[in-house]
């Protein structure tokens, strides 16, 4: 109403686009269902300020200021409807890695991530109950820190194997916990 009624100083209808923020806002806090409902309560306010002879597209004819005014809620509609299901998608990602993380941490299995280098970049309690290390002393520690050291020969060939592309399926080697245990 601000943009397309007769409530604001008249200087402030020649920028159609002040309707983004609040429209934008919608989008984001509340989803494509208030991207929805937003672009609706502006379109309906923009008609009616527009067949008042208001706002930007207030113009000599109303045939004129409707066409006008169709072709910019059509933009503001398609902008407002992709980025509404942008944020949607990735909310839905980010719950479903919240949700694979927990997985993860609340393993009683042993799972460590690391990069292609053989640095230790993830390390649930699973891994922290079998290796005696807790997740601050291991993170971007070398892998070897876990391989016993007569065996630290076979790390470079498996990390290069990795680097490679190729699959390691079921690999057997020892690790070494904090207090020396070994486990095969």
């Amino acid at each position: 109403l601000a943009v397309f009624g007769n409530l604001l100083d008249p200087t402030l209808i020649h920028f159609p686009y002040l309707v983004f923020p609040p429209l934008i806002w919608a989008a984001v806090r509340l989803g494509p269902q208030g991207a929805v409902t937003a672009t609706a309560l502006v379109a309906a306010s923009a008609i009616w300020g527009t067949v008042q002879g208001y706002g930007p597209f207030g113009g000599p004819t109303l045939h004129e200021g409707l066409f006008l005014l169709q072709a910019f809620m059509s933009v503001v509609a398609g902008t407002m409807l992709v980025l509404a299901a942008v944020v949607a998608e990735r909310q839905q990602t980010e719950a479903t890695r919240a949700q694979l993380a927990a997985i993860v941490d609340s393993s009683e299995e042993a799972i460590i991530g690391k990069t292609l280098e053989g640095r230790i970049t993830s390390w649930n309690r699973g891994a922290q109950h079998l290796y005696g290390y807790t997740a601050a002393e291991v993170l971007g520690q070398p892998i070897a820190l876990l391989i016993p050291p007569d065996i630290r020969d076979q790390l470079p060939e498996m990390l290069a194997r990795l680097q490679r592309g190729e699959r390691l399926s079921h690999y057997e080697t020892q690790h070494m916990a904090k207090d020396g245990t070994r486990y095969d």
